[in-house]
């Protein structure tokens, strides 16, 4: 099967050891996550496992409903096999294990539609819709952060502090030392997360998830599934920072 996407910004960076190579997905990619992963471990693209160290992913689609595409057509995978979203998502799972142990590292996006997911799940006592891949728990999940509150233009630095060129040409830098989770209206998205509705916990997320249930307050059990993969795996930052622009061999790059 070919890998078929509509747009892919491919180059790479040097940095010590690492090559970085990085792939964009929209919202209509043809064969979606199973024929990437297995193409790329194959290396039957212009890419493979054994080229590159870590593939970034911004891509994210309803875990339940991978066998139906955001435009309400059939994923073509699920139906030349005749494949269940739940089969198709355990056997993309595999792939990224595969891919995991050559050595190269998938970073996903957790999404931007917070727990309940790409769906119109806003209905009072809804299931969460938990996206993939980043629910996959053979990837490194990036949710969002955000400062919760930060000095106003006209406050400027604080005293004594250094004057950054950065805020000096945007009137002002966040300061707060508050970290909280990127969340709308404050910012232009909800980070995503939750859990997997078929990939089970791995034990390693064992102590974590399980102080976490036991200690935040949460939505009625039936809404998630506790015992599933808990995503995401980090958090940095996504509101209000800085952008920078440039180019490297020619090619412009944010």
């Amino acid at each position: 099967m070919p890998f078929t996407h509509t747009h892919t910004l491919e180059f790479s960076l040097s940095l010590s050891l690492t090559s970085l190579f990085f792939l964009l997905f929209s919202s209509h990619t043809a064969r979606w996550m199973f024929t990437f992963a297995s193409s790329f471990f194959a290396g039957t693209g212009t890419v493979s496992a054994k080229s590159v160290d870590v593939v970034s992913i911004s891509f994210s689609w309803s875990e339940a409903s991978q066998c139906t595409q955001p435009d309400g057509s059939a994923n073509p995978t699920c139906t030349q096999y005749k494949m269940t979203s739940a089969q198709y998502v355990a056997r993309t799972n595999v792939e990224f294990a595969k891919i995991g142990a050559l050595g190269t590292t998938i970073v996903v996006s957790s999404g931007d539609e917070g727990a309940l997911g790409n769906l119109d799940k806003c209905k009072s006592g809804a299931p969460f819709d938990p996206g993939f891949p980043a629910s996959s728990p053979h990837v490194l999940t990036v949710g969002a952060t955000m400062l919760s509150a930060s000095v106003s233009a006209a406050a400027g630095p604080a005293a004594g502090a250094p004057s950054d060129p950065i805020c000096k040409d945007n009137g002002g830098c966040a300061t707060s030392k508050d970290e909280v989770v990127c969340s709308y209206p404050y910012a232009g998205i909800t980070s995503g997360g939750g859990f997997s509705h078929f990939a089970p916990r791995p034990a390693w997320q064992d102590t974590a998830v399980s102080t976490y249930l036991k200690n935040a307050k949460l939505p009625p059990s039936s809404m998630y599934n506790a015992s599933g993969r808990g995503f995401p795996d980090i958090s940095v930052v996504g509101h209000n920072y800085a952008v920078y622009f440039g180019a490297v061999g020619g090619s412009n790059f944010w």
